[in-house]
């Protein structure tokens, strides 16, 4: 987690697969809270992957929308580089050309995922 000002982002909320920990979630927060004092926390949820219900279910609060996000599939190897990995500015060829043309002639494919949702949690 990132703090300034006892801001904190949650970067990721997981487990490990095939365990469960009855109310895992809201300890961890709680004992957050109690270690950290935070005034406020922010995460992110990709819908790809969840529906933000165990966000809700621990109190923090539904944001916003934050819309469609992407990454870049290697055609040749299937290697996986996210969209930072790959932007116009570190794969600019002074071409002109867009950061997908570019990307696209090297072989790497844009991909668009489902977005994601951000949540808050006021303390």
């Amino acid at each position: 987690s990132i703090h300034k000002n006892n801001v904190y982002e949650l970067y990721r909320l997981c487990s490990k697969n095939g365990i469960t920990v009855v109310g895992g979630a809201s300890k961890f927060l709680k004992y957050f809270i109690l270690q950290y004092n935070p005034t406020k926390i922010i995460s992110y949820c990709s819908n790809d992957i969840s529906n933000g219900n165990v966000y809700e279910k621990i109190g923090m609060k539904f944001d916003k929308d934050c819309g469609q996000g992407y990454f870049y599939i290697n055609r040749h190897s299937g290697e996986r580089k996210s969209r930072f990995a790959l932007r116009k500015n570190i794969v600019d060829d002074g071409s002109g050309r867009t950061e997908m043309e570019i990307n696209n002639e090297r072989g790497w494919l844009k991909c668009f995922d489902a977005g994601c949702k951000k949540y808050v949690l006021n303390i």
